[in-house]
């Protein structure tokens, strides 16, 4: 009886077909740790100077007397005193790419009149608008270089003097003298604008203030570091309210993990280069991380128990196990299944972030090269079947809760951040990019790049 159990389970092992264990591709990781790229960025300034404060500005310089004429011998002798004060407060309009300014003058003119060899001295005063046209660009060295020209002026009141019943106009005479001097007022707009206009302070400031590094994320240690490289500025134009130009600072942006990053050595802010636009691109490198552990529990929470029909329900598998690795930057799903083939099997995929979905997936799943040329031998219904697309259709890896933590953080610091005194910045990050997926011996790291838009705002110009 005893022999006749022994035949009976002899029989039924010689029956069953051999275990299913094909070579088991080598496990090896390219690096040990992952590189963030460094990424091109452009930090936008908008520089905003207020009309009124230019108002302000050239009235504070340009008041009270602004010409006396002491001498009746100059001129051509003319025999005229004059004096010219400002009259009321100059104004400034925007003119395209230019500014109106308008001074208000009153003028105290002498003059001596012959009359039948007696020459009497009449005083006369009357009132003008000046014009001046300036033009306002800044220089390489952050100075700005102004140029104002006379452009006319209108008679409030016309000069003449009273002699008895008779007016003797004195526009002709008044008119060279005026002529002459106002190049003086535009002397003195050109000076207090090249005094109140020089941003090199206050871009050199924000130079050395972007380099200092954010802390982006206390749970990764991560920290956010910006090297600036250029600078440029569009023209200042004026424009409604206020005289408007950008500038564009061209950085690179690195994000670093693990202890705080050394500040980034640049800190002379260079020449300016003009530009007619400045680009509004702002990125930054997120990294979001699934240690194997953790992908191999999220695996199997998707495959194990999970049986697959092959040829119209004539062969079944179910897995019964998987087992996450890295091997030469791609990804091994080992797996173990039971039915109609019983053993291990080992499919590999490249891994790449999928933006809509906010998860690791495969790309190209399919049986590693041992794997399948056993499978062509002992079960080619498998091989050429439908297992890897339906694998790779169910293996997904969040991460978007993580990279969103990740670009809120970021966000969060970049949201009016004073910077420095009068220097505030401001920012968003939404639109993501996938990068690299890397495998490294802990974890699978996606990098992914963050764009927005980044602006500094200057006040107090």
């Amino acid at each position: 009886m005893r022999k006749a159990s022994v035949f009976v389970f002899l029989l039924i092992q010689a029956c069953q077909p051999p275990r299913f264990e094909p070579d088991r591709p080598e496990e090896q990781y390219n690096s040990t740790s992952v590189a963030i790229p460094k990424l091109v960025s452009t930090v936008n300034i908008p520089v905003e100077i207020p009309l009124a404060e230019l108002e302000r500005q050239v009235n504070s310089r340009v008041n009270g007397l602004v010409f006396e004429d002491n001498s009746l011998e100059d001129n051509g002798n003319d025999g005229m005193l004059l004096k010219v004060w400002k009259r009321d407060s100059i104004r400034v309009q925007p003119s395209g790419d230019a500014f109106l300014f308008t001074v208000p003058l009153k003028v105290w003119a002498k003059k001596g009149l012959t009359v039948l060899g007696v020459t009497n001295f009449q005083e006369t005063s009357f009132s003008l608008n000046t014009r001046f046209v300036t033009r306002i660009s800044v220089g390489p060295n952050w100075q700005a270089v102004t140029s104002t020209q006379a452009s006319g002026y209108e008679w409030i009141e016309k000069p003449y003097l009273r002699l008895g019943f008779v007016e003797v106009p004195l526009t002709p005479v008044v008119s060279r003298i005026l002529d002459k001097e106002q190049q003086n007022i535009a002397n003195q707009i050109d000076g207090q604008l090249k005094q109140q206009l020089n941003l090199k302070p206050y871009v050199q400031t924000v130079w050395q203030a972007m380099q200092q590094p954010v802390r982006v994320s206390e749970e990764l240690d991560a920290w956010l570091r910006v090297h600036p490289t250029e600078i440029w500025m569009t023209p200042l134009t004026a424009n409604g309210t206020a005289a408007r130009a950008r500038i564009g600072i061209r950085a690179y942006t690195e994000t670093l993990v693990g202890q705080k990053p050394a500040q980034t050595a640049s800190t002379t802010v260079p020449s300016l280069q003009a530009s007619n636009d400045a680009a509004d691109d702002f990125q930054v490198g997120l990294t979001g991380e699934i240690s194997h552990q953790t992908a191999t529990r999220m695996a199997a929470a998707e495959l194990v128990g999970k049986t697959f029909s092959f040829q119209n329900g004539k062969r079944q598998i179910t897995i019964g196990s998987v087992d996450l690795y890295g091997s030469h930057g791609k990804l091994v799903i080992k797996t173990g299944v039971t039915g109609s083939l019983d053993g291990t099997l080992y499919l590999v995929g490249k891994p790449f972030f999928n933006v809509a979905s906010q998860s690791v997936e495969l790309r190209d799943l399919d049986f590693a090269l041992d794997t399948k040329s056993r499978l062509l031998k002992a079960a080619n219904w498998l091989a050429h079947g439908t297992l890897a697309k339906r694998m790779q259709e169910n293996l997904k890896l969040p991460l978007g809760e993580q990279l969103e933590t990740a670009r809120k953080n970021i966000r969060v610091q970049l949201a009016n951040r004073q910077v420095a005194k009068g220097i505030a910045l401001n920012g968003t990050l939404d639109e993501l990019t996938p990068g690299e997926v890397f495998i490294t011996p802990q974890a699978i790291v996606a990098v992914v790049t963050a764009r927005g838009k980044i602006d500094l705002k200057i006040s107090g110009l």
